[in-house]
């Protein structure tokens, strides 16, 4: 066993490195693969919560360890055939299985009162739809900026299957309307989604 150690100590300390390199960059990929999920928000769906363009990292292990909660921000695939909508989506979960949604006059509810919702920064659409029984193994996703998210509310329930992860950190933001460097948004990096 000395002996293997022996010719470890006598490897080229570039050679040495670059094994150590290798070495962090698959355990990298592989935490990347099973553990985190990345995205890339490319709409307002979300805002002010999640302002876009952002590079957020979710937690892909987060419902295999425990149930997904209303209030919780997560990536979704929708089931559907047109390929242009075939892509990851962020929205918050409203309804889990067994509520009941319902919306009159821009006012929505949740198993018959009025959902208080503190992360809206201005007056919902009024819509009218429901009730509806959200079903088992289901759940109904609305974005926080209801003028511009395409949601359970145009187009369905999402199977608990469909969902990639939970929503975890903002790592990188930018503000499209400003040039570099006043474009980045420092106060949102490495910020904590709710």
């Amino acid at each position: 066993m000395r002996k293997m150690f022996d010719k470890f100590e006598r490897i080229d300390p570039f050679i040495k490195m670059a094994m150590e390199c290798l070495a962090i960059f698959i355990a990298l990929c592989v935490l990347m693969q099973v553990v985190l999920y990345e995205a890339i928000i490319p709409s307002g769906s979300m805002y002010p919560t999640i302002a876009y363009p952002s590079l957020n990292f979710g937690y892909r292990l987060a419902y295999k360890i425990s149930e997904p909660q209303r209030g919780d921000i997560v990536y979704f695939k929708r089931d559907t055939d047109n390929v242009a909508e075939q892509q990851v989506y962020i929205k918050r979960i409203i309804g889990v299985p067994g509520d009941v949604v319902e919306e009159k006059d821009g006012v929505f509810y949740l198993n018959g009162e009025v959902l208080k919702e503190d992360y809206l920064n201005e007056e919902p659409e009024k819509l009218n739809f429901g009730p509806f029984n959200v079903p088992d193994g289901c759940y109904f996703m609305m974005g926080d900026n209801r003028h511009n998210s395409a949601d359970s509310r145009f187009w369905g329930f999402v199977p608990e299957d469909h969902i990639v992860g939970k929503a975890s950190v903002v790592l990188f933001s930018t503000d499209k309307e400003k040039k570099f460097p006043k474009n980045i948004r420092w106060d949102r990096m490495f910020t904590w989604i709710k």
